[in-house]
């Protein structure tokens, strides 16, 4: 999963989207921590000096919190209860 989303984020043209659901807390961990990782910015560090308004990112979340399924959802199909929606976009 490491490997997959180190080389699929850099495959994309300007605007497109990655998403990503995940069924297990460790897959989502793996997610959450490489869309935050390409997603930060170098004005972000306290151990580097960036001029303002100067980011060295190419990607920003679609959305700020995770999404998941609603109660509605889960009474429907009882197999979704731990989907987790993250999604990227390329700018």
């Amino acid at each position: 999963m490491k490997k997959l989303l180190s080389k699929v984020l850099f495959c994309f043209n300007k605007n497109a989207r990655l998403v990503i659901i995940s069924f297990h807390s460790l897959e989502d961990l793996l997610v959450k921590n490489k869309f935050n990782e390409v997603t930060k910015t170098l004005g972000n560090r306290d151990d580097v000096y960036v001029l303002p308004n100067i980011k060295k990112t190419e990607f920003e979340l679609v959305n700020k919190h995770v999404i998941s399924p609603s109660n509605e959802e889960i009474h429907q199909n009882h197999l979704v209860r731990s989907a987790k929606l993250r999604a990227i976009r390329k700018i």
